[in-house]
């Protein structure tokens, strides 16, 4: 009887041990990582890391080194409003998708390119062949899709900046999503976009300021709604006290705030234009080229000077000229 209690006991010690065991495997399953020796911090944000580990694989990391998202991915990035939006922008086997922090897919992870969510939008959106397809911030695939033969990237919910024609719902405008171009209805106008969330756009409407007369303008956006038009100046004008037609015609962005726009009639030039204070530059006869925010322009006496993305003109025993290219 003593042996067979003996025999139990020893039984009974080494299932204990066993579970304990097991228990110890499933707690070291479950181990934090090492910052220090496992992994690569590459970026960090609301209290989470992307890290690569020593295979070259990425994942998401809390502060304690939990695991969020699985090292399972060849590229990972934040977006860049990383205080709104708690997501990844996640690459595996040449594909592109978003998933949220606990990895839940909120664009499918099987695109050319995404398109984040960004700029208080809720609209996403994934590149595959020809076709653009829109998710909500939930993941939920949009009915409505872009079709044509290029990406889309999202300005706001309802306009799109791509290389086709798509209708912005809300004012019917047609934005041609192609290097920063729009189309009107009639003809082809031109739009760049200035920044995240502003474009310019080139409209074809015969207007009097003064005693100009133009038929063509500039509209600026902010996402969907217009907060602008760009209208010539009456100083323009030589002669104050006749009508001279002419057209204020869209060039290109130079930065985030300031496009370039040329005044055409006799004697045309050019301003840079700030759209944030609504003011323009001093007339040039041309402006080149921007290179590292700085670019040759001659003004209107034939003088050539050496002008920033505001327009204004740096001091020559400041600069080199090889610095601008």
């Amino acid at each position: 009887m003593r042996k067979r209690f003996s025999l139990c006991k020893k039984v009974g010690v080494f299932l204990l041990t066993a579970v304990m065991c097991t228990s110890q495997l499933n707690v070291q399953a479950e181990k934090k990582y090492d910052f220090e020796t496992e992994y690569q911090v590459v970026a960090g944000a609301n209290g989470y890391f992307i890290a690569k580990n020593q295979k070259g694989e990425y994942g998401l990391l809390d502060r304690e080194g939990e695991k969020a998202v699985g090292f399972d991915y060849s590229e990972m990035e934040f977006p860049k409003d990383t205080m709104q939006y708690q997501y990844i922008k996640v690459k595996q086997n040449k594909n592109w998708g978003i998933v949220d922090y606990d990895e839940n897919p909120l664009v499918p992870l099987n695109f050319e390119k995404v398109s984040e969510y960004s700029n208080g939008n809720t609209i996403a959106a994934g590149y595959n062949g020809n076709t653009t397809y829109l998710y909500d911030l939930k993941g939920k695939e949009q009915k409505k899709q872009l079709t044509g033969s290029g990406s889309y990237s999202v300005i706001s919910d309802t306009v799109f900046w791509g290389k086709e024609d798509i209708r912005n719902e809300k004012d019917n405008t047609l934005v041609k999503l192609e290097e920063n171009s729009l189309l009107d209805k009639k003809k082809n106008s031109l739009a760049v976009k200035v920044g995240d969330t502003h474009y310019a756009v080139q409209k074809y409407t015969t207007q009097l300021t003064g005693n100009l007369e133009t038929d063509q303008n500039i509209e600026v956006y902010e996402k969907d709604e217009k907060t602008q038009d760009i209208l010539p100046e009456e100083e323009w004008v030589k002669d104050k006290d006749s009508t001279v037609k002419g057209s204020l015609k869209l060039i290109k962005a130079v930065s985030d705030k300031n496009i370039i726009a040329d005044m055409q009639m006799d004697d045309g030039f050019k301003v840079i234009y700030n759209i944030e204070d609504g003011q323009s530059t001093s007339k040039y006869k041309s402006i080149g080229e921007f290179r590292d925010g700085k670019a040759f322009a001659v003004d209107m006496d034939n003088n050539i000077k050496i002008i920033d993305t505001s327009g204004k003109a740096i001091n020559k025993n400041d600069i080199e000229v090889a610095d601008c290219g």
